[in-house]
């Protein structure tokens, strides 16, 4: 990889405060009270504290009070430990007085014995940049914005979303690269499958990426052209082709005309854990990214017929009186047509399926006399060349030989049959199904 691909992270500002009190309350002090004598309780059942989350300015302090239960206990006669998860941000004393020290986020927790209680401070430095502009976020990924400058990108992530929480700080510049990490006591609960770490090179060379990081969540090939592919549409980035990667790994990679920004998505061994796959995505300028070239798609690799979708019964038939088509069933929502001769393609049957409701054509069945075209010599796989001008059309795999266009939505089901199932007769064919993509997912 590109000796500028540090380890880097990017989580949206946006995750919700709620979600974060419920399920980060482990962080590096834990061994500190495992380590520690645990002192006695003292008939205490419980501690908490008065607030669960506050903010204050560089240099100011605050005072926690901490509630015990029963309440004739004194907080005084057993307070056991005091730590905090980044003391370069804020520091605490043995009687709860916080001290705000740099900008960031910590968590602070007081413990006695095995009862703890927890609360989030939000530091904020006056002299840190603080422009902020959402539309510079494609949520929850990184700061998009380029050119850009560096308390642009510093601003953007250190903004604070609807929760009060920084959750990630500044951990290195190196020339031109900012690499931010997540904060230590955010690597657990729900906010581990997002990005680890995430850099920007505020001045790229031509091709090489403008931002990047390691997301936790990617854990397999599979999510790549999966859930990748469905969050990405949700940004407006259209899954445009496979990419060979040198470990002989594949990745995903993306396109957003209007944001003038390409996308690859893959996966690679963990930095952190041994065992496991980590997700790698980067961004660049589309216009200049040596991914955007344009792939050889054959005009008429794949067969058709009528494929209007959302006509009627009238115009299907229209169009099949002057195409070779001959009707030869049509009941409820279906009207199938004989093709004689056989076309081009070898569709010799075709099957349109109309909705219920509303009349509209949805879906198209072709059955097809040369499966070789196809279909492997087993019969249970796609031929290469078919996959691969699927690829560049667009297409991706949703398993089980089923394809999804990102660009019309459509959706196609591939079919080796042994025996027709127009005539029943004993001879091999295929059956290709086009679904409008709203009518179901395969």
């Amino acid at each position: 990889m590109n000796n500028k691909r540090q380890l880097c992270v990017r989580i949206s500002t946006n995750v919700l405060f709620a979600v974060v009190l419920s399920s980060m309350l482990m962080f590096s002090c834990t061994k500190q009270e495992q380590e520690s004598p645990k002192p006695d309780k003292g008939g205490l059942e419980s501690i908490s504290f008065s607030v669960k989350d506050t903010a204050i300015m560089v240099n100011e302090s605050f005072q926690l009070e901490v509630i015990c239960v029963p309440s004739e206990i004194s907080a005084e006669s057993v307070m056991g430990t005091w730590s905090v998860s980044d003391e370069s941000v804020a520091t605490v004393s043995s009687t709860g007085e916080i001290t705000a020290i740099g900008n960031g986020a910590v968590c602070i927790m007081a413990s006695v014995g095995d009862l703890a209680a927890y609360c989030f401070v939000n530091v904020h430095d006056p002299s840190y940049p603080s422009e902020f502009n959402e539309d510079w976020l494609m949520t929850p990924y990184p700061y998009l914005e380029y050119p850009t400058e560096r308390d642009r990108v510093i601003a953007a992530e250190n903004a604070i979303g609807e929760g009060p929480l920084i959750l990630r700080k500044l951990v290195d510049e190196d020339g031109d690269i900012l690499t931010f990490r997540l904060r230590d006591y955010f690597d657990q609960g729900l906010a581990s499958p997002m990005f680890e770490t995430v850099c920007y090179d505020l001045s790229p060379e031509t091709g090489e990426p403008i931002a990047w990081g390691h997301a936790r969540g990617i854990r397999s090939q599979d999510m790549v052209d999966g859930i990748m592919v469905e969050m990405m549409l949700g940004n407006r980035y259209v899954w445009k082709k496979y990419v060979d990667m040198e470990d002989g790994s594949y990745g995903g990679w993306f396109a957003n005309e209007m944001t003038d920004r390409s996308l690859l998505i893959y996966v690679t061994p963990s930095v952190y854990e041994n065992d496991r796959l980590m997700g790698v995505m980067e961004w660049r300028i589309l216009s200049e990214d040596p991914l955007n070239d344009a792939a050889e798609v054959p005009e008429s690799f794949l067969p058709e017929r009528f494929m209007d979708f959302g006509a009627g019964k009238d115009e299907v038939k229209a169009w099949e009186s002057e195409n070779g088509g001959v009707l030869s069933e049509e009941g409820g929502q279906l009207l199938g047509y004989k093709v004689e001769p056989a076309d081009e393609n070898g569709v010799y049957y075709v099957e349109y399926m109309f909705d219920y409701y509303t009349g509209e054509l949805y879906s198209a069945g072709l059955m097809i006399e040369n499966p070789d075209k196809f279909f492997k010599d087993d019969g249970t796989s796609l031929t290469d060349e078919l996959t691969d001008n699927l690829k560049a059309a667009g297409y991706v795999n949703r398993g089980d030989d089923g394809w999804l266009n990102l660009d019309t939505w459509v959706r196609l089901k591939f079919r080796y049959s042994s025996t027709d199932p127009v005539t029943g007769d004993n001879r091999p064919v295929a059956v290709i199904e086009y679904i409008q993509g709203e009518y179901g997912i395969f």
